[in-house]
């Protein structure tokens, strides 16, 4: 449990700063590409470990954050052989834009069952392509590097100055609510 959260919202601070210069970056070697997928993954767990410890608010945590996501095709069967083939599995012309909570996204990438980094044609990173094993059947989702650096500070910069605590019967403890 996460008691105080500065420490973390900090980490994510400076992996935003990171990111940022990402999309300059020209030449990418293997270690690069490593790195950037790590700091997203850490970054995307240390988010969740902050939604789960109520240490940002609510209207936060709840709101939908836009990605895009292309459909699964009918027919496609998603192994760990072949899962890097992605135009064979799912329509990428036919992307619709969604809304998901800050929470479904993190796990996404957590948990992600397919992970791509997109280069741009002329800039560095622009954006990724992702999903976990029990949503590739249904779709794979696109987020971008500034929406990415836009979370991250975002929830590096939030800090509630008011939490609610109401008894819940049912489980057994507080329900919580940051604003």
């Amino acid at each position: 449990m996460i008691f105080e959260s500065s420490f973390w919202k900090d980490d994510l601070l400076r992996s935003a700063k990171q990111l940022r210069r990402k999309a300059l970056q020209r030449r990418w070697p293997e270690a690069s590409v490593a790195n950037l997928e790590q700091s997203l993954m850490l970054g995307f767990y240390s988010i969740r470990k902050i939604i789960e410890a109520r240490k940002i608010s609510d209207s936060l945590t709840d709101r939908d954050v836009k990605l895009v996501q292309f459909p699964a095709l009918p027919k496609a069967r998603i192994t760990r052989i072949n899962r890097l083939s992605v135009e064979r599995h799912y329509d990428l012309e036919s992307p619709r834009d969604v809304g998901r909570k800050m929470e479904f996204l993190c796990n996404q990438l957590v948990h992600s069952y397919i992970f791509i980094t997109v280069f741009g044609e002329e800039r560095g990173v622009d954006s990724f392509l992702f999903v976990s094993d029990r949503e590739r059947a249904k779709g794979l989702y696109s987020i971008s590097l500034d929406q990415v650096v836009g979370i991250f500070e975002e929830v590096g910069n939030n800090y509630p100055n008011a939490c609610q605590y109401r008894w819940n019967a049912g489980r057994g403890d507080y329900d919580v609510s940051s604003a």
